[in-house]
């Protein structure tokens, strides 16, 4: 059991760092834009191609899947019909045999699926029934913390719970009264979700509490706030309860602007509007954004592209490239997407529009009085004045760096903790002569080597990296 822990632990260090090396990339979405009700097959097909075209010379372009999952609210990995039938097949089959190292393996894959599904009635359920397996799961095997805990979470998202007296029994039903009891101890705040989306369902930590206006009371702390209408539906918010009353408004304005299947695209009113850009941009978590709009002048038409940074609030240039019959000439989309990629114009192809061309910076100054009498040079003093190296920013090696010191924090962590353990198993071994708890103590000291072996190379990494960039993330010598 401590083996298959301790291998979560090192993968989840290894994704963290992988995290943070990824954070000094950004991430660019192509997206359709037309008028409602949005854009065409044959815009959404061009919109492809420039897609592809920019992925061949830029790996930080979002792919069409990912975009469209952004804008559902769903991601790569189970669905809800699989967490159930892992839940009624797996999970129940584990519990049957006894095999309660196994259920519960199987019972924390599932609810961390299921935090990454939009919410929903079914899968608010689904969560209750094995949030509640996990308890008595983790009372059963001594873990009386884990199974409090676990008990806390279940009657804090749904204080009403009721559960089968015949599958959980009296004692167990027991530990939920008391856990009720408990939460019936903390302050209440009211949370009042309003809209102007007539019919909007709020979600509150997963848990359905009904049509905007909702008010419900719930006791002080940090819940997760998601409004869903049909299939559109708002990011998450987080709200915080404290001691006064929170009123907190959806908007449904970029969701409702969102084409998933169109492009993917969106609808905007005001097909050029940079307003609705990078609102969209910020929704799905985009660092930039190109959009690809048809255009129709003189009568020709033309594919435009625009490039907008989400982060800055700026938009960056433009480019279009005149169609024939409906299709990018040959070489027009790999020329279109250098040009937004690189700044550069390498192909005559494409057309920059006048007020493209125009800065986007602040105003020129004004033109110096040269009537004016220069002023008097300052008299020296003896004292020399130094403005310091030019701040720089930081770059993608630096915080590949930072990425990697951390894994190497977190994995000599893990080592140190299974050392220690280690230590612990075979005192015990030599006290009670249990073969198992030599064989347990062999599992955490071979996991206390991997994980230190892996400290040691992203420590070394850190290192070079480091090095060659002259900086670790935010610390730069």
């Amino acid at each position: 059991m401590k083996s298959s822990v301790t291998g979560k632990l090192f993968l989840g260090f290894a994704a963290l760092s992988l995290a943070d090396a990824g954070a000094a990339t950004e991430s660019i979405g192509v997206l359709s834009v037309a008028a409602p009700p949005g854009p065409t097959a044959e815009l959404a097909d061009l919109t492809g191609q420039l897609r592809r075209a920019m992925a061949e010379r830029n790996a930080d372009v979002v792919d069409a899947a990912n975009l469209r999952a952004a804008m559902t609210g769903s991601v790569p990995g189970a669905s809800l019909g699989d967490l159930q039938r892992a839940y009624d097949v797996t999970a129940q089959g584990a519990l049957a045999r006894g095999d309660d190292d196994g259920a519960l393996v199987t019972l924390t894959a599932i609810l961390a699926e299921l935090d990454r599904l939009p919410p929903g009635d079914e899968a608010s359920e689904l969560w209750v029934k094995a949030t509640a397996s996990l308890a008595r799961v983790e009372s059963d095997l001594g873990h009386d913390a884990a199974s409090s805990d676990a008990l806390a979470r279940l009657v804090r998202r749904d204080p009403d719970v009721q559960l089968n007296p015949r599958e959980y029994g009296p004692t167990f039903l027991g530990r939920i009264g008391a856990a009720k009891a408990a939460l019936k101890a903390v302050p209440k705040v009211t949370l009042t979700v309003t809209s102007r989306a007539p019919g909007a369902r709020v979600f509150v930590a997963g848990r359905g509490v009904g049509a905007v206006p909702a008010a419900v009371s719930l006791p002080a702390g940090t819940y997760t706030v998601v409004g869903v209408l049909g299939k559109v539906r708002t990011a998450p918010r987080s709200v915080s309860l404290a001691k006064d009353d929170v009123t907190l408004a959806l908007d449904f304005t970029v969701p409702e602007s969102l084409r998933p299947d169109a492009g993917p695209g969106l609808a905007l009113t005001d097909a050029a509007s940079t307003t609705g850009v990078f609102a969209a941009g910020a929704y799905l978590g985009l660092d930039k954004v190109v959009t690809a709009r048809l255009l129709a002048e003189e009568g020709f038409r033309s594919l435009s592209g625009s490039l907008y940074d989400v982060r800055r609030g700026s938009f960056e240039r433009e480019g279009k490239v005149r169609l024939m019959d409906g299709s990018f000439p040959p070489g027009g989309a790999d020329a279109l997407a250098g040009f937004l990629i690189t700044g550069v114009r390498g192909s005559d192809l494409v057309e920059v529009p006048v007020a493209a061309r125009l800065p986007t910076v602040a105003k020129a100054p004004p033109k110096p009085d040269l009537s004016a009498k220069p002023p008097a040079p300052p008299k020296p003093t003896g004292v020399a004045i130094s403005q310091g190296p030019a701040q720089r920013e930081t770059s993608a090696l630096g915080w590949a760096a930072f990425g990697t010191g951390i894994a190497t924090v977190g994995l000599a962590t893990v080592a140190i903790w299974q050392g220690v353990e280690s230590n612990s198993d075979y005192n015990a071994a030599r006290s009670s002569g249990s073969q198992a708890l030599v064989s347990s103590g062999d599992s955490a000291r071979t996991a206390a080597i991997v994980t230190g072996v892996g400290a040691v190379v992203t420590g070394a990494a850190t290192v070079v990296m480091g090095v060659i960039a002259g900086e670790i993330g935010p610390i730069r010598f």
